[in-house]
């Protein structure tokens, strides 16, 4: 795990991502049935993703692809579950950003362990 520091004191650390046949890959830790939607911390090497949708036939994954696609600035279909349909750990395949772009939003939006 890579670990930066930015102006914030604390420092922060970034999920896992992996680079594979054009496309990037970010490893999710899926909280679903959450009082509220959106983007956490990084919660060990995964990125923390809070949806209010059960996960029940595959409703918190595609609540959790409209969320990654809003929060990285995509379209809903340039995200897509990767593996681990019926997990908490999640990887998604990420179309039309680099992984330099996406650590920049998520450096800039302040996701990493302890931001809140």
């Amino acid at each position: 795990m890579r670990t930066f520091e930015l102006d914030a004191p604390r420092p922060y650390t970034l999920p896992a991502f992996k680079e594979r046949d054009g496309a990037l890959f970010l490893k999710v830790r899926a909280q679903p049935g959450a009082s509220r939607e959106g983007v956490g911390p990084v919660h060990g090497d995964a990125l923390k993703v809070l949806v209010t949708a059960r996960p029940e036939k595959g409703k918190a994954n595609a609540a959790i692809v409209k969320v990654l696609a809003k929060f990285l600035g995509l379209r809903g279909s340039q995200v897509r579950l990767h593996s681990g349909e019926t997990s908490r750990e999640k990887w998604f395949r990420l179309e039309g950003i680099t992984l330099e772009e996406a650590r920049e939003i998520l450096a800039a939006k302040g996701r990493g362990a302890g931001a809140g």
